[in-house]
């Protein structure tokens, strides 16, 4: 590979991995408020802001954020104590999201969460009453060996409580709800049952919704789905949906991002490591490789071992009728004439150009009784073709 070949090749990998880390993705197939997918809540963004609602997006930690602010997490990953989703590397990401929700709220917000799979013993320092479902949930690695049930069927649900001016209707197939209110107030009940607690901390509230099935995509369009959402704007405020536990962030390409990370060590090290391995591949002197010994073959030397091969056959008869196709394809190519002119053509041009001629041997099948009988046969085709092509 030469030198200019080896660096188009290393331009074009260059510009793919930059384009791949650098590049923007809308996030139009995740499970946030940008997901256009069925499990995705963007039907609810786009809602809020169609109603003429300032809503916002938030990437940064929520104690950063104005101390009036209204926060919803939907389904967030590592929010919650003990979050079994979080892997034991991202441990300190509970803690450190619950200190900035806490942050919020004791400075006068409101921070709404709604609940996804997985259990939520506790939410930002205060414990929170199990909810229907959550052992399911749990004993999914366990599956394999427990009997298989069909989905639920979608039924109607009442929401009725503070939450709400009126009760509301919605469609769920197994809408999880709290066991219990436990120290918390219930301002919705879904059929009886806890849907949604809440309580004070400081100067604001935290709310937590039993579970998201509402918010989707698929639902928000269902019953009273879009109303529910708007009363709990009514009572807790124009939200900021937080993306952060979904792990967006607002800088623009994955570069900026590690920059800003942890990792931006190791990634530097990556990149020197790089850039030393291609100065090094730059700097090495090519090898020539010597010359070959073998001389490069000929055209004598190929026709010599084919006449050998047919030689050793003795298949006199393959060898006349390959040499008068030969002959053929020489008057073809001489009269120009297309490769597959048949005998008859041929000879009604060379009949134009030199008439009266003898071309029997190029008519008549080849002789081949005896080697002496080819040899004169073989003459005559040569003596055509010279006569016809000079």
């Amino acid at each position: 590979m030469s030198g200019a070949t080896r660096s188009f090749v290393a331009a074009m990998v260059l510009l793919t991995v930059l384009g791949l880390l650098v590049g923007r993705d809308d996030h139009q197939t995740s499970a946030t408020s940008f997901g256009k997918l069925p499990s995705g809540h963007g039907a609810v963004f786009d809602l809020l802001v169609a109603a003429g609602l300032p809503v916002s997006r938030s990437y940064a930690t929520a104690d950063t954020l104005p101390p009036d602010s209204t926060v919803w997490w939907v389904a967030p990953r590592g929010l919650c104590a003990s979050d079994e989703s979080e892997e034991p590397a991202g441990a300190a990401l509970p803690r450190l999201a619950a200190a900035g929700l806490q942050a919020l709220v004791e400075a006068g917000g409101h921070a709404v969460v709604f609940l996804g799979v997985g259990s939520c013993p506790e939410l930002a320092g205060h414990a929170l009453p199990p909810r229907t479902g959550d052992a399911d949930a749990s004993d999914q690695g366990d599956r394999s060996s427990a009997p298989s049930r069909q989905p639920a069927e979608p039924r109607p649900v009442r929401v009725e409580g503070a939450l709400v001016p009126a009760a509301r209707t919605l469609e769920a197939e197994e809408p999880r709800v709290f066991e219990s209110a436990g120290d918390w107030r219930v301002v919705a009940n879904l059929d009886g049952r806890p849907f949604a607690l809440e309580r004070n901390r400081g100067d604001g509230r935290i709310a937590v919704v039993a579970d998201d099935f509402f918010l989707r995509n698929r639902n928000l369009g269902i019953a009273d789905a879009a109303p529910l959402v708007v009363d709990l704007v009514r009572r807790y405020g124009v939200p900021a949906f937080d993306e952060r536990q979904h792990g967006l962030r607002l800088e623009a390409g994955a570069v900026r991002y590690l920059a800003a990370s942890p990792a931006r060590y190791l990634f530097a090290g990556l990149l020197a490591l790089g850039l030393g391995v291609a100065w090094w591949g730059r700097s090495q002197v090519p090898r020539t490789p010597p010359p070959p010994d073998t001389p490069a073959p000929t055209l004598e030397g190929f026709v010599g071992s084919l006449s050998r091969l047919y030689h050793g056959t003795r298949d006199r008869r393959r060898v006349a009728e390959r040499y008068q196709e030969v002959a053929k394809a020489q008057l073809r190519r001489h009269l120009g004439l297309p490769p597959r002119t048949p005998w008859e053509g041929i000879e009604a041009r060379i009949e134009r150009i030199h008439p009266g001629g003898e071309r029997e041997a190029l008519r008549r099948a080849p002789d081949v009784r005896g080697e002496g009988a080819l040899r004169a046969w073989i003459r005559e085709l040569d003596r055509i073709v010279e006569e016809t092509c000079r």
